[in-house]
């Protein structure tokens, strides 16, 4: 009989072992989460940043289909062409989980801009949640 109890005592510490780094990895998952939708934040600001600079250069923001690309490159014709003072930006880099950011022109002439989260795709739940600016506001 003791045998036996030994041998469950040994399992139920095993359990609580391997129960105890399940929770730590799931603890590192959602700290490195948080570590990455910090630097997601930190991006979207200075995005924003440059799309503000822009406006204030071309009098309103790039349309959705021009969105990162007109910071790198001239995207106004004509007479709008010499408002624009960029290239406000080198290059456009992926969000933390390698995911190009998203930039969108409402109809109300208001940006938003956000990162698809650790999925890449629309609309996640929880860790795979859209990352937009205007959560942070």
């Amino acid at each position: 009989m003791n045998y036996y109890l030994k041998l469950f005592s040994y399992g139920v510490v095993l359990s609580a072992v391997a129960t105890g780094s399940v929770f730590a990895d799931n603890d590192k998952e959602q700290q490195m989460y948080n570590m990455r939708k910090k630097v997601v934040e930190s991006n979207l600001y200075v995005f924003k940043s440059l799309f503000d600079s822009y406006k204030q250069d071309t009098s309103a923001y790039p349309t959705t289909d021009q969105g990162f690309k007109a910071l790198l490159e001239n995207p106004l014709s004509g007479a709008n062409a010499a408002k624009w003072q960029g290239p406000y930006l080198k290059e456009v880099s992926p969000d933390p989980w390698g995911h190009p950011y998203q930039y969108q022109r409402n109809a109300d002439g208001n940006i938003e801009i956000f990162s698809f989260g650790r999925d890449g795709k629309i609309d996640g739940q929880g860790m795979d949640k859209d990352i937009k600016l205007s959560d942070f506001k």
